[in-house]
């Protein structure tokens, strides 16, 4: 029984790699010759568990501190992914400040979101197989425990936009999970320009349903400078409630069903 639960899980790694070179291929990139085994075994295995039409909960608190600007507000969303492609939102809860927004101002923006392209914010980051070619991956010869007990590597982007950045992964060796990211964007379309800007963005990943390991919370912190005046940008984000569909018609009946549960506060 061991040796047939060996040669099956060999197989499934076998049929995951073939998967991942395929997409680098169509991004032209050679998956043997530029990424660390531990990294391919990374990619693939994230690449086929999160594939299919899964729902989720994003629950986002954004606080801005710049004078005369500063904003405090919290959204709760239900989203709708696709093979890794976000396809819709559903506003279901909004706060400004510590008051529930009313049910007009959640109408008008959840139109204001549907007049705009979606945009996943994290669909550029390394731990997506379709932006590893945007990557180098490099390991960390003495790796930081800190706050991860996975192997660690360093990340460098090749395009220079604020939705790829810097930084570091890190993998557990056993499972092929992503456990941490953590990554500088490389450029900075937000208020805070023309500030001079630093800050970066900390993924974490957990098992979040039967047989998904995915970001569980995202935290950001940013700062920036012009002479004497000084801002900040915050935002603190809480992934739950994933659920797999069979169809892409049942996952958008669970958004149309979407009810304000746990999350923001």
């Amino acid at each position: 029984m061991r040796e047939r639960l060996a040669a099956a899980g060999r197989q499934r790694r076998a049929m995951l790699l073939i998967a991942l070179a395929m997409v680098l291929a169509a991004s032209g990139v050679d998956a043997q010759s530029l990424l660390p085994p531990l990294v391919t075994c990374a990619l693939t295995t994230y690449d086929a568990e999160a594939k299919g039409v899964i729902s989720y909960d994003r629950h986002l608190h954004f606080v801005q501190r710049i004078p005369t600007m500063n904003q405090d507000y919290r959204f709760d969303s239900r989203r709708l992914r696709i093979d890794h492609a976000l396809v819709a939102v559903k506003l279901y809860r909004k706060f400004d400040g510590k008051q529930v927004s009313s049910a007009d101002a959640l109408k008008s923006a959840q139109a204001e979101l549907d007049s705009a392209p979606l945009q996943d914010e994290l669909a550029k980051f390394p731990f997506n197989a379709s932006a590893a070619a945007d990557y180098a991956y490099t390991p960390v010869a003495a790796p930081s425990r800190a706050s991860s007990t996975g192997t660690q590597f360093h990340v460098a982007t090749r395009v220079r936009d604020e939705l790829h950045g810097d930084g570091d992964i890190w993998i557990d060796a056993g499972s092929c999970h992503f456990e941490r990211v953590v990554i500088a964007p490389s450029r900075y379309s937000q208020v805070l320009d023309p500030y001079h800007v630093t800050g970066q963005i900390v993924v974490r990943f957990a098992a979040v349903a039967n047989g998904l390991n995915d970001v569980r919370d995202v935290k950001a912190h940013f700062v920036g400078h012009s002479g004497f005046v000084v801002g900040t940008i915050d935002y603190d984000e809480v992934y739950d409630a994933y659920t797999h569909y069979a169809t892409r018609e049942q996952g958008m009946q669970a958004l149309s069903q979407a009810i304000p549960t746990g999350g923001s506060k």
